[in-house]
């Protein structure tokens, strides 16, 4: 298949996107300033997270269908993680997810499922579908609370 810049590869694909999305974002803005639809506003949901979680910065290989992505995890519990700042797959997709975490001196791997996606922001939260005891205790002892 060919795109607007000659053969689709993986690179040119997300190169696409990109500005693509950027056009979006930009023609969105352009709109609200004119008061011509109102800014997103924040949906009032109770909190279900049923895990504690922690903010991080985290660098994510993620495998979904046969494609390769590059992600970050924003913040991470035992159950689950968001990833920040990507275009979300629907609810249900299922993603392999490698990660090396701080402190951690091996990568995990994981199976999860997008459980969430938000229209007003980009990224997706993903469901952890099953941790090994060693994946559940190297994501417990990061999220631990820290005796100051």
């Amino acid at each position: 298949m060919l795109g607007a810049w000659g053969e689709t590869s993986a690179p040119n694909l997300a190169i696409q996107l990109a500005v693509r999305h950027a056009g979006v974002m930009a023609s969105v803005a352009r709109k609200a300033r004119r008061g011509a639809v109102a800014p997103p506003t924040p949906l009032a949901q109770p909190e279900r997270r049923r895990a504690p979680r922690r903010e991080i910065n985290v660098d994510i290989v993620e495998r979904t269908n046969g494609a390769v992505y590059f992600q970050q995890a924003k913040n991470v519990s035992t159950s689950g993680l968001h990833i920040g700042a990507t275009l979300a797959h629907p609810p249900g997709t299922r993603v392999s997810l490698s990660m090396k975490l701080p402190g951690q001196p091996a990568e995990l791997s994981i199976e999860g499922e997008v459980v969430a996606r938000h229209p007003a922001e980009i990224g997706m939260a993903v469901r952890f579908i099953a941790l090994s005891e060693r994946e559940r205790a190297a994501i417990a002892a990061l999220v631990r609370p820290r005796a100051s």
